[in-house]
C-alpha cells in the first residue's frame, strides 16, 4: 500500500488503480501497481505542475506497450494531500473508447500512518538487536568492569577510563532497548491498520531510477486550473508552513521537524535535492555503499589492530596516539553520515532546519563507537595489570562483538540486507533516524 490511489475511466466506466509504488520527485514520476487489466509500471516526467507518464502492462497484458498508453495531467494541492487530474490516451487514436479521464490522489494522513508502520518495524528490529547485545555482550562486560573497579589492579587513570567505558556500556545496554520498546508501541498506535502490513525497510526493490525520455503531446486536460485556484492552493500551503514554523519554533532540542514535514509535501521545493530514501541510496548506489563499507571496515580493523599496534601498559594507560586515531575514525564516521544524509531531500532539510537532531544522533554514534573501542582497550589494560578478568572479557569481545556484530554488520551493509540492523550495528544512528518509506 502507498499513499496514492487512483482511477481511470473508459467507456463511461471507472476502474480503480492500486499502487505498489509511486514516486514523484523533482523531475520524474515512476512506480507500479495493478488494475482490472493487469499489473503495470509507469514512468514519466514532471515539469512544474504538469505530469506526463507512460503506462506499460507486464505479462500477458503487454499489448498496450506497442500502441503507447500515455497519461497527461496537472498536479495540485488538496486539503489532505495532492492530486493529479488529466486524460489518458492510447496512441493518437480519436476513438472515444481509446481515451478518457483519470485521477490520482495522495493522502497525507495515509502517508503518516504508513510512515509510522515503517518506523515501528525499525524500532522493533533495533529493540531485538539491543536485547541480543545486552545478553551476549553488555551484561558480561559490565559485570567484569565493575569487578575490576573493586580489584587491586587499578590506578586513577585506569579507574577513570574504566568508569567511562562502563558508563557507555550501561547507556547502550539499557537506554536503547527501552527507548525502542516505547517507540515501537507509539508507532504501532499511530499506524493503526497499517501496522499489520508495514512497508519494506530495505529499499531498492521497486525503484526505477531511469529518467523518462517519453514525449507525450496532443492531450486535453480534464480540469483547467485558473490563476485564482492556483493562488488559493499556494496560500493554503503557505499557511501550513507558517503554522508548522510557529509550532516548533521554540523547540531548541528537536528543531523545526514539523516544518520539515510540510516542506516535504513539495517535491521540488525548496532545493534541487532528490526526494529519495536513504535505504534506496544504499541499495541502488554501489559507489556510495562501497564508501560506507570502507569507512566502517577501517574502524573495525582499527579495533582489531589495537592489541598489535598500541602499547597499553598497566600504569601508562591508553597511548595518546591511539586516542587520536579513535577520534579521527569517529569523525570520519560522522562526516560520512552527514554526507549520505545530505544526498536526500529529507536529510538536507533536517540538516538545515533541525541540526539539533543531527548533533544528538551523531553523539549517540560516537558513544557507541567509544563503547566498542574502550572494550578492547579495557581487555589489554586488564591483561597488562595481571588481572585474570581479561580472559573472559576478551572472549566476550571476540564472540559478542567481532563475530556477532562487526562481521555480520559489514556483510549486511555490503549486500544491502536488513539495512536498519546493518546501520545500527555499525553505529550509523543518524542515517537510522532519517529512514522513511522508500515509496510514497
Amino acid at each position: 500500500k502507498t499513499a496514492w490511489t487512483g482511477w481511470f475511466e473508459q467507456r463511461g466506466v471507472k476502474s480503480e488503480m492500486a499502487f505498489n509504488s509511486l514516486i514523484l520527485d523533482n523531475h520524474t514520476i515512476r512506480g507500479g501497481g495493478h488494475d482490472r487489466v493487469g499489473d503495470f509500471v509507469l514512468e514519466g516526467t514532471k515539469k512544474l505542475d504538469e505530469i506526463y507518464f507512460s503506462k506499460t502492462y507486464v505479462g500477458n497484458h503487454s499489448t498496450h506497450a506497442a500502441t503507447g498508453l500515455s497519461y497527461k495531467g496537472t498536479l495540485s494541492d488538496t486539503e489532505d494531500g495532492q492530486k493529479i487530474v488529466g486524460m489518458w490516451q492510447i496512441g493518437q487514436s480519436a476513438d472515444p473508447s481509446m481515451c478518457g479521464p483519470f485521477e490520482l490522489t495522495r493522502s497525507y494522513e495515509l502517508e503518516r500512518r504508513r510512515e509510522a508502520a515503517f518506523k515501528m518495524v525499525i524500532a522493533r528490529q533495533k529493540k531485538g538487536l539491543g536485547a541480543l547485545r545486552l545478553i551476549f555482550e553488555d551484561l558480561g562486560l559490565i559485570t567484569i568492569k565493575a569487578m575490576y573497579l573493586f580489584s587491586k589492579h587499578r590506578s586513577l587513570s585506569q579507574q577513570l577510563f574504566t568508569l567511562a567505558s562502563l558508563s557507555a556500556g550501561l547507556f547502550m545496554a539499557f537506554a536503547g532497548p527501552l527507548m525502542e520498546h516505547y517507540n515501537e508501541r507509539n508507532f504501532a498506535k499511530m499506524a493503526g491498520d497499517h501496522a499489520r502490513q508495514p512497508p519494506d525497510v530495505d529499499g531498492g526493490k521497486d525503484m526505477r531510477l531511469r529518467r523518462s525520455t517519453s514525449l507525450m503531446n496532443g492531450y486535453l486536460l480534464v480540469e483547467d486550473h485558473t490563476e485564482r485556484e492556483l493562488r488559493a492552493e499556494r496560500q493554503a500551503y503557505t499557511k501550513r508552513l507558517e503554522a508548522a514554523r510557529k509550532l516548533t519554533g521554540g523547540e531548541y532540542f528537536s528543531g523545526n521537524i514539523d516544518y520539515v514535514h510540510v516542506l516535504m509535501e513539495k517535491p521540488d521545493e525548496p532545493a534541487e535535492v532528490p526526494d529519495i530514501a536513504i535505504t534506496d541510496i544504499i541499495a541502488t548506489s554501489t559507489g556510495i555503499r562501497h564508501v560506507m563499507v570502507a569507512v566502517v571496515s577501517v574502524y573495525w580493523i582499527f579495533n582489531i589492530s589495537i592489541p598489535f599496534t598500541s602499547d597499553i601498559t598497566c600504569h601508562g594507560g591508553v597511548p595518546l596516539v591511539t586516542i587520536w586515531a579513535f577520534v579521527f575514525l569517529a569523525a570520519m564516521n560522522c562526516f560520512m553520515q552527514i554526507w549520505c544524509a545530505a544526498l536526500t531531500k529529507y536529510g538536507y532539510l533536517m540538516l538545515a532546519n533541525a541540526p539539533q537532531l543531527f548533533i544528538s544522533h551523531l553523539g549517540y554514534s560516537v558513544m557507541g563507537l567509544f563503547n566498542s573501542y574502550s572494550n578492547i582497550s579495557f581487555v589489554l589494560m586488564a591483561r597488562s595489570c595481571g588481572s585474570p578478568l581479561w580472559r573472559p572479557a576478551a572472549a566476550i569481545y571476540v564472540i559478542g562483538v567481532l563475530l556477532a556484530q562487526a562481521v555480520p554488520g559489514i556483510l549486511l551493509l555490503a549486500y544491502a540486507k536488513y539495512l536498519p540492523i546493518a546501520l545500527k550495528v555499525n553505529q550509523l544512528n543518524l542515517l537510522l533516524v532519517l529512514l522513511k518509506p522508500h515509496i510514497t
